[in-house]
Parts: structure tokens; C-alpha cells; sequence
């Protein structure tokens, strides 16, 4: 199953692209659509088991991959090893899992959505 952005908007509609590694072009076009969206403030929440909701932290350009929190039920096995580093932060200590873009479900909330 390949992976799938739903964009929310309440000016155009719902949005939808779907992500495929067999097709590097809209794969790429889909990084960039990822990293154009978080430096813009849009809040990109990957679907896990249980339809839980996780929030993505970053973007993996490289391998193509959201990062969340290792302690986040993701769908998919993280493309880094188990043991991920630990990532120092100002209050606190956390682990980071990463979780390919071909094969999450990720819904999209713009910093204008809510009404």
C-alpha cells in the first residue's frame, strides 16, 4: 500500500497525494511538499495502530522518512536501527524513530484550519 498525504484546507477542499517509491519524480515532489509544509507551521500527524495519531517532528530527506518519537505506535518498522541515538534537548531526553513516507498515512492540518 503506498503512503498517503490528506492535506486539510478549508479554503480549497481536501487534498490528496499519494506516495509511491516505484515513481521517483512524485516521490520527490512529495519531499518537497513534506518540507515545504513543516517550514510553514503545518502540523503533520502520522496514523499509527489503533488510528493513533503522532506527531512528526521532522523530515529525513535523505531517506525519505518522517521522524517522531520512538515511543510512538508508527505502522511501519523504522528505518533506523532499534537502538536510536538519544537526542538532547532543552527539557529532556528523547529517542527518535523514523517512518518511510511510502508507507504512512499521514493527515495534514494548515496553520489557518479550525475555523
Amino acid at each position: 500500500m503506498p503512503g498517503k498525504l490528506e492535506i486539510l484546507n478549508v479554503g480549497d477542499g481536501h487534498t490528496e497525494i499519494v506516495v509511491d517509491r516505484s515513481n521517483p519524480i512524485e516521490l520527490e515532489r512529495a519531499s518537497r511538499i513534506i518540507e515545504d509544509m513543516l517550514k510553514r507551521g503545518y502540523a503533520l500527524f502520522v496514523h499509527g495502530k489503533g488510528d493513533v495519531l503522532t506527531r512528526v517532528k521532522r523530515f529525513d530527506k535523505k531517506h525519505k522518512a518522517y521522524i517522531v518519537g520512538a515511543e510512538a505506535t508508527v505502522p511501519a518498522e523504522p528505518l533506523e536501527p532499534k537502538n536510536s541515538p538519544v537526542v538532547t534537548m532543552k527539557r529532556g531526553k528523547f529517542k527518535e524513530a523514523s517512518v518511510p513516507i511510502e508507507s504512512a498515512k499521514v493527515t495534514v492540518v494548515g496553520r489557518s484550519a479550525g475555523g
